[in-house]
């Protein structure tokens, strides 16, 4: 019985090395100004993109309120999700993950597009338990919003508590790395390496008092988490075709996003107040758009309220589903009050738009993005 099952974890292993590369998606997450890490990835079952971050990262009280979160990945692309889902508010959920209940998933909802996430919450079961038997070169991403920072850890041991042996305990490999741990790690993600590839073994959770080791949470207790929050989430519905005026769609965003900004996909029905700063590198903010709806699109509305920032101009370019290149579409549309008048344009939709938006004073405020 042994000889087979240990046949079975080396097929499992050897197919494991012989397919490709899965993405590593470590990000940096701001959630209401709480800042930490998460693991951006893709489920298998529908193709939708989620993160996995610790709970205490989204409210560190049951009272405090919960908000979308945004992230910015390690080429500098910024997104949003929606509300996350705490595994305590799904039965079954937090079994699943072990016990553990600092645990949270919140599916995005601007940055990502369906599909676009190559990331996968770790190795199948048995390979899981096999690999943490050998671990190989375990790294330590920590994700900060302008750099990535890599630390080489060792596997301690499992941690004897209420948990059983869910959670994990690893430690700097260079004692001059330990303070890497203090304050910085949560939502952080343990790779191991097999055949030149990273897979994720582990998320950071706390530091034990007293210590320099990190508390981290197992990768198969947190995919097995998942599978009962996706399964207990309503299929997401697109909109109804309309005759009203065609809805906007945020692709893509690249921009430093300031702390209590509105969601910039909430500003496309409701007004709000979002603030950005062009990222590291870039002299604009930038955002896409695509509008889905076959359709006449006749404007593009972005409006700036007099306390929400400066008046700012952008550049519009446009493409076609499917198309590679982009072309420019207007130079200089300003922003406007609410109210005001927008950009006229003259394109049928379906039709992709990007943005580049900037002000004299550096930084970018929109209170409504509306298409016409």
């Amino acid at each position: 019985m042994r000889r087979e099952l240990t046949a079975v974890i080396a097929a499992l292993l050897c197919s494991l090395m012989m397919a490709p590369p899965l993405g590593s998606e470590t990000i940096y997450v701001d959630a209401n100004g709480e800042h930490g890490q998460g693991w951006l990835f893709g489920a298998r079952t529908d193709g939708n993109c989620w993160i996995a971050l610790p709970w205490h990262v989204v409210a560190r009280l049951a009272s405090d309120p919960i908000h979308p979160v945004f992230y910015t990945d390690q080429k500098g692309r910024s997104g949003e999700t929606d509300l996350p889902v705490h595994v305590t508010e799904v039965p079954g959920a937090q079994m699943a993950a072990g016990g553990v209940d600092d645990l949270g998933f919140a599916r995005i909802v601007a940055g990502r597009e369906k599909g676009n996430c190559s990331s996968r919450l770790g190795l199948p079961p048995l390979a899981y338990v096999e690999a943490l038997r050998n671990p190989q070169d375990l790294v330590l991403t920590i994700a900060q919003k302008r750099s990535t920072l890599k630390v080489d850890v060792e596997l301690l041991r499992s941690l004897a508590d209420e948990f059983g042996g869910s959670t994990l305990l690893v430690r700097a490999a260079r004692d001059a790395d330990a303070e890497n741990f203090m304050g910085g790690a949560s939502g952080s993600v343990v790779q191991g390496n097999w055949n030149g590839h990273l897979y994720p073994l582990a998320m950071g959770l706390s530091v034990p008092r007293g210590t320099q080791n990190l508390r981290v949470l197992r990768f198969d207790r947190i995919a097995d988490a998942f599978a009962v929050v996706q399964a207990a989430q309503r299929p997401v519905e697109e909109p109804e075709p309309t005759q009203r005026a065609p809805v906007a769609k945020i692709t893509g965003i690249e921009a430093s996003v300031a702390e209590g900004s509105t969601p910039l996909s909430q500003l496309t029905t409701n007004a709000g107040c979002w603030r950005g700063a062009p990222a590291q590198g870039k002299r604009y903010v930038e955002f896409s758009l695509f509008v889905a709806d076959p359709g006449y699109i006749t404007g593009i509305h972005l409006q700036t309220a007099p306390d929400c920032g400066p008046p700012a101009e952008a550049i519009i370019e446009e493409r076609r589903p499917g198309e590679a290149n982009w072309r420019t579409l207007a130079l200089n549309c300003p922003t406007s009050p609410p109210g005001g008048t927008g950009c006229r344009i003259a394109r049928s939709a379906p039709r992709e738009f990007r943005l580049h938006v900037s002000s004299p004073e550096g930084w970018v405020g929109l209170s409504a993005l509306r298409i016409d």
